[in-house]
Order: C-alpha cells, then structure tokens, then sequence
C-alpha cells in the first residue's frame, strides 16, 4: 500500500507561468503531471473499471 500523502506544497506563480504550466501538462491534473515530471512517478489508476456486459463487447 503506498504512503499517504500528507504533506502540501505552496507555490506563487505568475499569470503567465501557470497558463504555460497548464499548457504543457496537457489535460491531466496539474498535480499528477507534476509529480509523473518531477518526480519521474508512475500514474497511478484511478479505480476499477466497471465490468462490461460481454453482449454489449460484441
């Protein structure tokens, strides 16, 4: 089981920067971006898939 995180990190950043931030993280969380980037981290999955009629696959 991973650790729980319990620790958050403030940063000031300008208009600018975050757009670019934004931009380059293309549309995942800015956080889990972050941390794939800086921290070279594995995404983790979100959750079970829901299961899927084997009629509805076909």
């Amino acid at each position: 089981m991973a650790d729980k995180r319990n620790k958050m990190l403030t940063m000031w950043v300008t208009e600018d920067e975050h757009r670019r931030l934004l931009e380059r993280c293309d549309g995942k969380q800015l956080a889990a971006w972050m941390r794939q980037t800086c921290l070279d981290e594995k995404p983790t999955r979100a959750g079970r898939l829901p299961s899927i009629s084997p009629a509805l696959l076909r």
